[in-house]
């Protein structure tokens, strides 16, 4: 079956490629943001589909060569759902681990959150950019070695609303996804990229009340990893 070259459309009609996978991220952001960190085996397979789904996908598009791959469509969206159906296999297997990789990727959507909120991002480049983004990703790595479903709880609640806003991005095309891509490549082309992102009111709107709708999550995740974990950590290590 024939793959157009562009994976998502970002203008006109949406692509059934598009209406999929914005289907899937509204559906796994509303899944993180209320019960990512319930320790449930699916919300384990939940947090590794994107974890692992998405840093495969970075990688992959920052070592995409300059013309392009071959069957770039297919690639594109093979590496997308069989690593994230690996992924969340392999986090039911090692739950702890997975909590860890979680939190770090949770933290890196947060970062990006913050990234655009101006136009052609809060740094202009590279480097600035990645030296902002390393302790979104370090201090929730770091924070999982003593109490992982704590920091999930709050981490997924507060990712779980921007995957939800990505996943509608593709159906409002406000061009905040293309922002986000920019700002996940980490070469001058994705520089260049960025300054191209605008920083208007609909994206106002929307990153306001991603970040109003995650901070309620994190607080009931918060709560309900209490309930459920208890608030000693001999008592959390006890249910993983």
């Amino acid at each position: 079956m024939y793959l157009p070259e562009c994976v998502i459309s970002f203008s006109g009609a949406p692509n059934w490629a598009t209406i999929l996978i914005a289907a899937v991220l509204i559906l796994l952001g509303l899944y993180v943001g209320v019960y990512g960190g319930s320790g449930s085996y699916l919300a384990l397979y939940a947090n590794g589909f994107l974890s692992v789904s998405t840093i495969c996908t970075i990688i992959t598009w920052n070592a995409e060569p300059f013309e392009g791959y071959s069957q770039r469509a297919a690639l594109y969206l093979s590496v997308w759902t069989m690593t994230g159906f690996s992924g969340g296999l392999i986090f039911g297997f090692t739950p702890y681990y997975g909590h860890i990789i979680a939190n770090s990727l949770y933290g890196l959507f947060f970062g990006f959150e913050f990234l655009a909120l101006a136009s052609g991002g809060l740094f202009n480049t590279v480097a600035s950019r990645t030296l902002f983004l390393i302790p979104f990703i370090t201090i929730p790595l770091a924070l999982s070695y003593f109490h992982p479903k704590y920091v999930l709880s709050v981490m997924s609640g507060l990712a779980g609303a921007f995957i939800l806003l990505l996943g509608l991005d593709l159906f409002l095309q406000q061009g905040l996804l293309i922002g986000i891509a920019a700002f996940a490549t980490l070469s001058e082309v994705g520089a260049d990229a960025a300054s191209n992102y605008i920083f208007d009111f609909p994206k106002q709107i929307m990153i306001s009340s991603s970040l109003l709708l995650g901070l309620v999550a994190a607080v009931f995740q918060y709560r309900y990893a209490l309930q459920i974990f208890g608030k000693t950590k001999g008592a959390s290590s006890a249910c993983i």
